[in-house]
Order: C-alpha cells, then structure tokens, then sequence
C-alpha cells in the first residue's frame, strides 16, 4: 500500500461521508495498534509512506504556525499534511498536541518489527525525529525546572481545553523522546540534539494526579463525562505503566 485509509476507508454507507474521510490523528492510528501483534508488517507500510511524504508540507506549516523547527502533524488532514482544521468552530484543536506523537508511535514500532535499518534512516527516523523536535521546543520550563505541555487540550474532553500538561500529551511526548533518542543512537547521528531530547526527558513534568489516580490533565476536577479514554495513553501505547503497578489499578 502506498497510503493510509483515512477515517473509514470505503466503509462509510453515506455521502458525503463524516469528516470528509480525512485522517484524524487518533483515529487513524487505531486501526495500525494491531498490525504488528497480527505479523502483517505490510499494512503498517502505507502509514509509514504517507506521514514521510507529508513531512515537507507538516514542517513548512510548523515553522509558520509555532516558529519554530519540528513535526506538528495536524489534528485533521488530507494526504498532503496540511492541517483542515482551520475554521474558528474549530480552532481549538490546534492545541492537542498529541498527534507526532501518535503518528511517531507508529512508525516506531513499524521499526521494531521489521528491524529494518535503511527504512529506519530513509522514513521511520525523519518522522520521529521531527516530532521530538516538536515536542522539544513546544515544552517550557516551568517551576522546579519541570518541562510542562501548554498550552494542552485533551481530545474531546471540553473542560480540559487551554490546559496544561495533558495525560495524553505527556505519554506521547514520552515515548516519542524514548525512540528519537534510542533510534539515533542506532544510527549513530544527532548526538547534541539527542543530549537535547535527553534533557526533556528526564525533566517532563509527572503525570496530574488525584488521590484516586491519573487525571486527564492539571486540575481536572472529575466532573463531566468522559468522551475519550485519553487518560489511558500513558498505559498504551507510550507503556508507562505495568498492570500490576499501582497507579495503574488506580487508572
């Protein structure tokens, strides 16, 4: 395959179909959670392909937006990389900053899978790394020294919208300075910027909690409905916790 499927793929009974089809960052990686577990490798190519191919258009609109160097994939997007949603109504979803991390996440583990190293340096890396760039100079350093996410928006959980440091995005932060970090000690590059992603890594503010558990983000007081198992990120796929540790019987 030489793209990923979009939203629904062809399976949408409608017209025009929701969303127009376009690929929404947490939708579209579900579908990729268990190709690998399935040993089909294969269906993870398309991903890969079409976030390498998007990489120019995602830098050029990160450098304009943020002002700053990285992969921000967008929220929701065409094949080209270029972020949908830009209409006021719905202007808000700009501030998840979840999606690098979930479209690195992918490509990371397409990497594991496969070992394959000359994919690794062509594709899989340029796409980690810019998110770790992203999410490098998106952080700023607070008290304690602590690098904090702000501003945050966990995905459809309205109350948390302008938060800081939402579960989400510090799971997938995580994970995608774990693999910047790890994938260019294989290729042996980067090393100053590694010592960079290092530095965030080891002082990214802690999880928000409660005396009950992990919280969607900072001052989430419990008191809406839940629209999205966000919280749970920091559990799958970014694998902070084990099942038999106990923040994660709180979860």
């Amino acid at each position: 395959p030489k793209f990923s499927g979009g939203l629904g793929g062809p399976f949408f009974g409608e017209e025009p179909p929701p969303w127009q089809n376009d690929l929404h960052e947490v939708n579209e990686t579900f579908r990729f959670y268990s190709v690998h577990a399935a040993n089909h490798p294969e269906l993870g190519d398309g991903f890969v392909e079409s976030y390498w191919r998007m990489i120019p258009q995602v830098r050029d609109f990160t450098k304009q937006f943020y002002e700053f160097d990285g992969l921000r994939f967008p929220h929701a997007w065409g094949y080209s990389g270029k972020e949908r949603e830009a209409l006021p109504v719905a202007f808000k979803y700009f501030y998840m900053q979840s999606a690098s991390g979930l479209i690195a996440n992918i490509a990371w583990w397409q990497y594991e899978f496969t070992q394959d190293r000359d994919d690794l340096q062509k594709r899989i890396y340029p796409i980690v790394k810019g998110a770790a760039e992203f999410y490098a100079n998106y952080m700023t350093r607070g008290e304690h020294g602590k690098y904090h996410i702000y501003p945050s928006f966990s995905p459809e959980q309205q109350p948390t919208l302008w938060c800081r440091d939402a579960t989400i995005d510090l799971a997938m932060a995580r994970h995608t300075l774990r693999a910047a970090i790890q994938a260019s000690e294989i290729l042996d590059v980067d090393a100053e910027t590694r010592t960079v992603w290092k530095d965030r890594l080891e002082n990214i503010a802690p999880y928000p909690t409660d005396d009950i558990g992990i919280l969607e983000a900072q001052g989430d007081q419990r008191d809406y409905l839940y629209g999205h198992e966000s919280v749970l990120y920091c559990v799958h796929p970014s694998a902070e916790f084990r099942l038999d540790e106990p923040i994660y019987q709180k979860l």
